[in-house]
């Protein structure tokens, strides 16, 4: 039940989204935000997927999303979401746990600010998915980390050694 009314008002704020007044937007953050945060975990699962690729989906309940402290309820909006601007990824690659930064590094593409961010925090599974990632900017700085990380684990020594865009040097 719940499921199904957040998902109505959802529809409903995305299906008006152009003509609504600032008020109007005002005022579906609100009831987004009391919603979010007494749904349970399954639903707001399920309706993290459902809105992550919707570029029309509200900015509000996609960040309260993305800084969800469990990783299964932000994981689709931080690897999909085109509401989510550079700064909301920064802060949650700053701040959350390996399950965010896995997801953030699963999305097209990563600034290098994200990646060197990535790299310093990350776990053997966030080095490999920024390594594998071809749409992931890495620094000089970066490429240099993820080499003396790939010392011990010849997996990412491998995925490194095979990115186009390895500096000359």
């Amino acid at each position: 039940k719940q499921l199904k009314a957040l998902t109505r008002i959802t529809d409903l704020f995305v299906a008006g989204a152009g003509r609504y007044s600032t008020r109007q937007t005002e005022l579906f953050d609100e009831v987004f935000k009391t919603i979010v945060g007494v749904i349970e975990t399954k639903t707001r699962i399920r309706l993290a997927q459902h809105l992550a690729t919707d570029r029309r989906a509200p900015p509000t309940i996609v960040r309260a999303f993305a800084f969800d402290d469990n990783a299964d309820v932000a994981g689709p909006v931080l690897s999909q979401s085109a509401v989510l601007g550079e700064s909301d990824l920064v802060a949650s690659a700053s701040t959350r746990s390996q399950g965010h930064l896995y997801a953030i590094a699963q999305r097209q593409t990563l600034s290098e600010v994200l990646t060197d961010i990535l790299i310093r925090r990350g776990e053997r599974i966030v080095l490999h998915a920024v390594a594998k990632n071809a749409g992931a900017r890495i620094s000089d700085r970066s490429f240099r980390d993820l080499i003396l990380k790939s010392s011990d684990d010849p997996e990412l020594a491998l995925h490194v050694g095979s990115r186009r865009d390895i500096p000359r040097h």
